[in-house]
C-alpha cells in the first residue's frame, strides 16, 4: 500500500517561502515510489497554487511514455492546477536550445550530463536544494548524483545511469573468437562484405574519445562557480595520442567503416554497431537470435594491446528558473516524479533505459538485461564523463573527419596523424574565450 503524500499545506508554505526569499525551495516531499496527493483536510485551495502550463522536453522515443506519466502525476495530484505540453527534443540538443533562449525554452527538460556546466553558466538551471536535494542524494547511485552536481551544488535530477556505449554485433558474421580484437572483427566483417558502424568523425567525439582514453590520454576542463570554463589539461597531442589515432585510423581506413551509431544500420549492411542501451529493443527486433552484445574490443599497435575505453554518464532532468512560485514548486514535484523509482522502471520496461534509482536497479528484469550487462562489462574501461566546452565536441570530432579525409589509398601516414593532433591542440585555447 502506498503512503499518501501531503502537499496541500506544504505547497502553500513552500510558495510563501519562495515569495519571501526569491529562491526555489522544495515542498515537503518523498520519492516517486510514494503517491503525490493533496490532503483531504486541505479544503482551502489558493489561486496561487495554479501553475498554468508546464512545457516539458524529452527524447522523441520517450514522448508518449512521458505524456502518460504526466497524466498519472495529475491523477495523483487532482488539486494541482497544471497542464503539460510535451515536445520532442533530443538530450544532446536541449542544452543548445535552452542556452540560445532560456525564456522560450522548456520549464522541465532532459539533457546529457556533459551539458550541465554550460546550462548553469547560462542561468538555465535552478539549483536543487532542501528536501529535493536529499531525495536526489539518497535515491540515486553516487555516479549519477555526481553527474548532476557542479562545484558541490546539485542542479538536476538523475534520469538514467546508462549513458555509455558498447558493441552490438551479428553473431553470424563476427565469431566469438574475434569479438575481443578490432583487427579480427574487421577481417570477419570484410569477409562477409559488411560494415562496422562506429561514429568517429562528424558528431563522433563522444565515441572517438575511447581510443584516446585507452592509451592514457586525458582532456580535463575546470570551471568557475558560474560554470564558465577557465582552464584545461589535455594530453591528446602526445605520443600516447598518436597511438590512439593510429588505432582509430585502422578502422577508418579499413574499407568497412561507417560513421554512424544507430542500430538501424543493421538494416543497411552493418554487422557491428557501437551504440548504447537506447538501441537494444530495436537491435533485438532486427537481429533476433543473431544478436550479440558485449564490451568494446582492443586494438594493437606495435604488439601492444589497448582496450578501447568509453565515456560513462547520465541523462538528467533540469528545471529552468521560474518567476511563478507555485509553478516552481510544481516543477520540482514533477521532476521528482519523473525521476522516481516507478517512472524509471517504466522507462526501462518500454525503452530499455538503465535506471539511476537504486531501488529500480535491483529489479530482476534490470539485472538480467543483456545491454545493461554489456554496459557493466564495459564499465571496467569507462571514464565518468566530465564537463567540456560545447565546441570541444566539434573540435575533437574533427580529428576523425581529418583521418577520413586523408585516407586516399587505405592508409594515413604518421606525419599526417601528427598534423591532425597538432591542429586539434592549437584549437583548445580558443574554447576558453567562448
Amino acid at each position: 500500500m502506498k503512503n499518501k503524500f501531503v502537499v496541500g499545506m506544504s505547497l502553500l508554505l513552500a510558495i510563501s517561502a519562495l515569495s519571501a526569499c526569491g529562491e526555489d525551495k522544495n515542498s515537503n516531499s518523498n520519492n516517486q515510489s510514494e503517491s503525490h496527493s493533496y490532503s483531504n483536510s486541505d479544503s482551502s485551495q489558493s489561486d496561487d497554487s495554479s501553475s498554468g502550463q508546464i512545457k516539458v522536453w524529452c527524447a522523441e522515443n520517450a514522448v508518449d511514455l512521458t505524456k502518460k506519466q504526466l497524466e498519472d502525476f495529475k491523477k495523483e495530484n487532482p488539486k494541482l492546477k497544471v497542464n503539460f505540453k510535451v515536445e520532442a527534443q533530443g538530450e544532446g540538443d536541449a542544452a543548445s536550445n535552452m542556452v540560445t533562449d532560456v525564456e522560450a525554452g522548456a520549464d522541465i527538460f532532459c539533457f546529457a550530463q556533459d551539458q550541465l556546466a554550460r546550462l548553469v553558466s547560462a542561468g538555465a538551471l535552478s539549483e536543487v536544494t532542501g528536501e529535493s536535494a536529499k531525495i536526489v542524494k539518497e535515491g540515486n547511485d553516487e555516479e549519477s548524483v555526481a553527474a548532476a552536481s557542479l562545484n558541490n551544488k546539485i542542479y538536476a535530477y538523475p534520469l538514467t545511469s546508462d549513458n555509455g556505449y558498447f558493441m552490438y554485433y551479428d553473431k553470424t558474421v563476427v565469431s566469438e573468437d574475434s569479438i575481443d580484437s578490432l583487427e579480427e572483427i574487421i577481417k570477419d566483417v570484410k569477409k562477409a562484405d559488411k560494415l562496422i558502424s562506429y561514429q568517429l568523425a562528424t558528431d563522433g567525439a563522444w565515441y572517438n574519445a575511447g581510443f584516446f582514453m585507452a592509451t592514457g590520454c586525458t582532456s580535463n576542463w575546470k570551471t568557475n562557480n558560474e560554470g564558465q570554463f577557465i582552464s584545461y589539461e589535455d594530453t591528446y597531442n602526445t605520443d600516447k595520442g598518436l597511438v590512439a589515432l593510429k588505432g582509430m585510423s585502422k578502422l577508418i581506413t579499413s574499407g568497412v567503416w561507417n560513421n554512424a551509431s544507430s542500430v538501424g544500420e543493421f538494416n543497411s549492411g552493418s554487422a557491428v554497431v557501437i551504440s548504447g542501451t537506447w538501441g537494444y529493443n530495436d537491435a533485438v527486433e532486427i537481429l533476433g537470435d543473431k544478436l550479440g552484445v558485449t564490451d568494446l574490443p582492443s586494438f594493437t599497435i606495435s604488439d601492444k594491446e589497448y582496450h578501447i575505453n568509453s565515456f560513462y554518464g547520465n541523462k538528467l532532468i533540469g528545471i529552468k528558473p521560474q518567476s511563478n512560485a507555485s509553478k516552481a514548486v510544481t516543477c520540482q514535484l514533477v521532476a521528482e516524479y519523473l525521476t522516481g523509482e516507478i517512472a524509471q522502471k517504466e522507462r526501462f520496461d518500454e525503452l530499455s533505459w538503465g535506471p539511476s534509482n537504486i531501488k529500480a536497479q535491483q529489479d530482476d528484469d534490470v539485472l538480467e538485461n543483456k545491454a545493461l550487462t554489456a554496459l557493466k562489462e564495459q564499465s571496467e574501461f569507462a571514464k565518468l564523463q566530465g564537463q567540456y566546452p560545447g565546441d570541444w565536441w566539434t573540435l575533437a570530432a574533427s580529428m576523425g573527419s581529418s583521418v577520413s579525409s586523408a585516407n586516399s589509398d587505405g592508409k594515413v601516414t604518421d606525419e599526417e596523424l601528427k598534423n591532425i593532433l597538432s591542429s586539434y591542440e592549437s584549437g583548445l585555447d580558443a574554447l576558453l574565450t567562448k
